[in-house]
């Protein structure tokens, strides 16, 4: 899996490309560039679209959501967009409301780039 963070005033955008695999959402999560990025930030917008295929199980998803939920910790009050095309979308939305619900971020999840691109 390959992806890249751009950043702008308001807004850090990670997209990804490729197989996803844990171990890579793993290190991007410790990714100097994205640690230092989401910092101060208003909107955390993860693209997942172009992904080919997904090696996660849902235990892999809902343990990379409790260590997104550590960055919630230390940057506040941010909307996380993630944009999804694949899986289960009513059960990754419960799952973020359910891991995100007591945190200081606004979560959402969106299934059409034109739906994600509104919320930016």
């Amino acid at each position: 899996m390959k992806y890249s963070i751009s950043v702008s005033d308001t807004c850090v955008t990670v997209v990804f490309e490729g197989q996803l695999r844990a171990i890579d959402l793993i290190f991007m999560n410790q990714d100097p560039l994205y640690r230092e990025s989401i910092a101060g930030k208003k909107v955390l917008f993860m693209d997942f679209s172009a992904i080919s295929g997904s090696e996660l199980t849902p235990a892999d998803i809902q343990g990379l959501m409790l260590l997104g939920k550590l960055d919630s910790q230390k940057a506040k009050n941010l909307h996380l967009v993630i944009l999804i095309t694949f899986g289960e979308t009513d059960a990754m939305q419960n799952l973020c409301e359910q891991i995100f619900g007591d945190s200081s971020w606004q979560v959402t999840l969106c299934t059409s780039r034109g739906e994600a691109l509104k919320l930016l």
